[in-house]
């Protein structure tokens, strides 16, 4: 049977929605909501691994007040490096660190003496935990709404607001209740595979664009070695004839070369319309 989630206490939220499927009653017009075990897991791993990474990192994020402005008392974010040995073992839950560490990014709050916030761990949770569950219900009960996702968003909110910010309030709780003892034998193996894999893709990507980095550079000095120092702006790239210049050149060049200047442009001293110029002019010759 559905529960009413709408009737329950913070309390025992938890225990009365148990530990399978969640089976949620919905408004009129809906059907159930089906939230899987799977599905919390996931949230679950994505928390862990967040543990995990931050220990490994071995940085924390304290905010200090000694530069701040009499008109202003947002602080600023101060990092500190710090034994994962130790970062390890400093919380027993996945809750107390959520709440008490910060990612080091700002959130503008647009109030008067007090411009900027800091995110925590917990902020972070909940914006995941909101995405999450708008990708569920978008599964779930999009189709009554195509092709409009617009409507669907605005219906949806109207008719279930209280339900989504109760579902969104369980989250939290069963993720804060995480033992970071538990996070850390289940999720470190993962994590260290995953910073692995993001490290190896991303001395693929440095590897990649250095060579096409180069031959852009080498087209340029092979072919403009007199302008390398010059300062390039619009009207000076319509005097010197360049547009004709570089259509010529692309025509009878190798189409790789072509390819390289046409993703990262040529490493003149030019103005953004020159630079974006010469990039699209890279990719019609294409």
């Amino acid at each position: 049977m559905a529960i009413d989630i709408t009737k329950l206490k913070e309390h025992n939220l938890l225990s009365t929605l148990g530990e399978g499927d969640w089976v949620i009653a919905m408004p009129a017009g809906y059907s159930e909501l089906v939230v899987s075990t799977q599905w919390r897991d996931e949230i679950i791993e994505w928390a862990g691994t967040c543990f995990v990474r931050w220990v490994l990192n071995g940085t924390c994020y304290t905010i200090h007040h000694d530069n701040d402005p009499s008109w202003d008392h947002s602080g600023e974010p101060k990092k500190q490096n710090i034994d994962p040995l130790i970062l390890k073992t400093l919380y027993s839950t996945l809750g107390d660190w959520l709440k008490e560490e910060y990612t080091g990014q700002g959130i503008p709050t647009y109030e008067s003496h007090y411009g900027m916030s800091w995110e925590t761990y917990s902020h972070a949770l909940n914006e995941h935990v909101t995405e999450c569950i708008n990708e569920l219900l978008h599964i779930q009960y999009a189709a009554q709404y195509a092709p409009d996702p617009y409507e669907f968003n605005n219906a949806i909110w109207e008719d279930a607001s209280l339900i989504i910010v109760i579902l969104e309030q369980a989250m939290s709780l069963l993720v804060e209740a995480f033992d970071t003892t538990e996070a850390w034998t289940q999720f470190e193996t993962e994590t260290r595979q995953q910073i692995e894999e993001e490290e190896r893709l991303s001395r693929e990507h440095s590897a990649y664009y250095s060579v096409l980095f180069g031959q852009a550079r080498q087209f340029w000095h092979t072919h403009f070695i007199a302008l390398v120092d010059e300062r390039i702006e619009l009207p000076q790239f319509k005097e010197l004839g360049l547009e004709n210049r570089f259509r010529e050149l692309f025509l009878d060049t190798d189409p790789a070369v072509v390819q390289a200047i046409a993703k990262v442009g040529l490493p003149g001293n030019f103005s953004n319309s020159v630079a974006e110029a010469i990039k699209y002019l890279a990719k019609e010759a294409l």
